[in-house]
């Protein structure tokens, strides 16, 4: 399923927000959203979510408008991983991933045997197994954002969306975390999208790179398609500073230059 936003413009407080965007997020990749702080990146998800209306434009899931779709329709199809890692209420881990299968269930209903099943193999493959019965305040920020990974993948959606998945977690966590979405694009074929600040981790696992500046979409690379000088470019442009692309041993390595 692609996503397709099509002239989208917000306002928040009558202040400009996102100015005409206009894209397509095609699924089987990993990408990712860069900008700085009050670019307009949370604005734009939580539009793409439907959790706010637009004041113009049109966002449309395969070939359906957005305004069509029930809140447990839009639930069937992505599953969002927020900044916030506190759900409010103190639950057990095994507790929240299970509320990853509320779209597939109606109001009294309780998770099948299959789905249990389900949640016990994805947790173990995602290394959450073992602190399952723990409150989420006992765990560490980067076994949290793993359980609220674990909770959305429960959801079973064609497409993953979140907000800034890797703040706050060290950087082993980072690229463990962002291995595990690069699979999952890659081996289950789901379109994941997400947020970041952090243009050296972005280049390295994103497909596509979706750049914003001041509400507004200032370009689109496909790492494929485009290469790395299109990259550089795009890149200096959006932090107006020189950035260069060093060949490495290891590949490519993102330079700030002085």
């Amino acid at each position: 399923m692609k996503i397709a936003v099509d002239h989208l413009t917000l306002k928040l407080n009558n202040r400009p927000i996102l100015k005409n965007i206009s894209l397509e997020l095609n699924p089987n990749k990993l990408i990712m959203l860069l900008g700085e702080n009050g670019a307009g990146k949370t604005q734009f998800i939580k539009t793409v979510l439907g959790f706010q209306h637009p004041d113009r434009g049109n966002i449309f899931y395969g070939d359906k408008n957005i305004k069509q779709l029930s809140l447990n329709e839009r639930a069937k199809q992505i599953a969002y991983v927020s900044q916030e890692a506190d759900p409010g209420v103190r639950y057990r881990v095994w507790e929240l991933i299970s509320m990853g299968h509320t779209p597939h269930i109606n109001f009294f209903g309780k998770p099948s045997e299959k789905m249990k099943r389900k949640e016990k193999i994805l947790m173990k493959e995602i290394g959450i197994w073992d602190f399952r019965n723990c409150f989420i305040d006992e765990i560490s920020g980067g076994e949290c954002r793993l359980a609220y990974l674990c909770k959305a993948l429960v959801q079973d959606t064609p497409w993953l969306v979140l907000d800034e998945p890797t703040a706050f977690l060290d950087f082993k966590k980072q690229h463990s975390f962002l291995k595990i979405l690069k699979d999952l694009s890659i081996n289950q074929g789901k379109g994941i999208f997400m947020s970041i600040h952090n243009p050296s981790i972005a280049t390295e696992y994103g497909d596509v790179l979706v750049l914003f500046k001041n509400g507004e979409l200032i370009d689109i690379i496909d790492k494929e398609k485009h290469g790395y000088e299109k990259l550089s470019k795009a890149l200096s442009n959006l932090y107006e500073h020189e950035i260069v692309f060093e060949d490495t041993s290891k590949g490519k390595v993102l330079i700030w230059k002085e």
